[in-house]
């Protein structure tokens, strides 16, 4: 009888790994609109649901909220709502700490493709720019290269005056914290400013 009630916590510890390493989107959806939609007794407890199966790089991400190229289509949770993102990281169900690793790590070599991934790329720049010394201070664990990539992402949309202007809040905010951080930025907005030059 003991073995048989091991090999039943062992076999359900076992499959909810494997849904939260590979939600259905279905199953994203529901704990989505459980915690942050419906509000009742067990919406904390959806919340952190939400928060355990929600991407940890842009890999994963793209898989759910990104956009077919070839077939253009979006992927099953291309249509997120204005709100998702912005609901997401301010919920009291999980930490800043948590939250910020779950954007930094996402936004490492993300690309813009479809609509839910420029509300993410836009929330995210946002939340950057409110906790500022908390955001860097994560940010700092990633190598060059990879911190380059974020401030590129954050920064890349085709009107120069909006990045410009961006660009230049990000670095006031950034420079009484870290001083050495200014250069990463800024090779980040080079990176985007020659993109979109070739652009028509």
């Amino acid at each position: 009888m003991k073995r048989y009630i091991i090999f039943l916590v062992l076999f359900f510890s076992f499959t909810h790994l494997l849904k939260a390493q590979d939600p259905d989107p279905l199953y994203v959806v529901d704990a989505y609109r459980k915690g942050f939609i419906v509000k009742n007794k067990d919406s904390i407890y959806y919340q952190r649901m939400f928060f355990k199966v929600f991407p940890t790089n842009f890999k994963t991400f793209e898989k759910y909220y990104g956009w077919d190229e070839q077939h253009q289509v979006g992927r099953p949770l291309t249509s997120a709502p204005p709100n998702y993102f912005t609901r997401i990281f301010y919920a009291k169900a999980y930490s800043r700490t948590e939250v910020i690793k779950k954007i930094v790590g996402i936004s490492v070599n993300a690309k813009r493709l479809g609509p839910a991934m420029g509300q993410f790329q836009e929330n995210s720049f946002k939340f950057a720019m409110t906790h500022t010394a908390q955001f860097i201070s994560i940010l700092k664990t990633y190598s060059k290269a990879e911190i380059i990539s974020v401030w590129a992402f954050y920064m890349d949309y085709p009107n120069d005056n909006y990045r410009k202007s961006d660009y230049k809040k990000i670095c006031n905010l950034v420079a009484p914290y870290d001083e050495e951080m200014i250069a990463l930025i800024t090779e980040g907005y080079k990176k985007d400013v020659a993109k979109w030059a070739h652009k028509p």
